[in-house]
This record gives structure tokens, sequence and C-alpha cells, in this order.
């Protein structure tokens, strides 16, 4: 993490790492919020803010899981 973080934050990226840990890297640098999948490094989900993120991993999750 870089810079300043709120303790919002914080709590966020606790809960996404706790439940994402088996999918996901979940880091929050400067304002960008990113996950790496752990099967596929190369694809990297970067959003605004901790909700868009979650609403971005949960999706990528499902395309997966459907194909």
């Amino acid at each position: 993490m870089g810079g300043t973080v709120t303790g919002e934050e914080a709590s966020a990226l606790f809960q996404l790492r706790y439940q994402w840990q088996g999918s996901y890297f979940i880091t929050l640098s400067e304002s960008t919020w990113s996950a790496q999948r752990l099967d596929d490094p190369a694809v990297v989900l970067t959003a605004g803010t901790a909700p868009e993120l979650r609403r971005l991993m949960q999706e990528d999750d499902t395309r997966r899981r459907g194909a």
C-alpha cells in the first residue's frame, strides 16, 4: 500500500483479501485498488473503490466458472 490509508480503506482491504485470498492478490496503492489473478497473473483488475473492485472480481469469477 502506498500513501496514507484510512481506517475504512484498511478494513475494506482486509475484507477483500479474506474473501478472495484463494483467487486474487489484492492491493491498494494511492487510490487504485488492484486484484491480480493467482492462477492467471496476466489478468489484473483495477478500480477506484473497493466496492467497484469487488464487483469486477465477482464478474470475473462468475465468467470463469461459467466457461
